[in-house]
């Protein structure tokens, strides 16, 4: 730890606009990635923290049919509420026809059994941070297309991601 430092993702404002950067940007991933349109695609959120909420709110938008694999009856209720449906993450194993899959959870929850059931012309993006949430060495034995999304906002929105960081900045020494 050094003197006189702040880490400014301990600021709550930064770290939620962060998330609506990071949903905007996976949302450009995902269409680099498929030749599918988003409308009507079938997508997977895995995980229902700030990143996942807003990929929700993003995706629904473009008219996308949009299930959160959550653990929480708060987050499910959440999800349900904001117009996605719902299913707990035991269920990964069971075979599923999902096009494109957004991992915000940052531990290994993509086992060999949760790929298995995935399509073979799915796309998994993984958002999560270190050490991410997808065995991408099984992945690619299976053929399937994994899509890394770390640092999303300085790769999308280099600009606003940086006004952000100022804001943040600003704020804590407000405080």
């Amino acid at each position: 730890d050094y003197e006189n430092t702040y880490d400014y993702y301990k600021n709550e404002n930064f770290v939620l606009k962060n998330a609506i950067l990071t949903a905007e940007g996976a949302v450009a991933l995902a269409e680099e990635a498929t030749d599918i349109s988003l409308y009507r695609s079938k997508i997977l959120i895995c995980g229902f923290g700030r990143i996942g909420s807003a990929l929700v709110s993003v995706l629904r938008g473009y008219g996308a049919d949009v299930t959160v694999c959550s653990r929480s009856r708060i987050s499910e209720s959440k999800a349900l509420y904001a117009g996605a449906k719902h299913i707990a993450f035991e269920q990964l194993v069971h075979k599923n026809d999902y096009d494109i899959v957004f991992n915000t959870v940052p531990h290994m929850i993509f086992t060999e059994k949760e790929l298995k059931a995935l399509k073979k012309d799915a796309v998994l993006i993984d958002l999560a941070s270190f050490p991410g949430g997808v065995d991408t060495l099984m992945a690619g034995a299976l053929g399937l297309q994994v899509v890394d999304g770390k640092g999303i906002p300085q790769r999308y929105a280099k600009k606003t991601a940086g006004y952000l960081i100022g804001e943040a900045i600003t704020e804590i020494i407000g405080e």
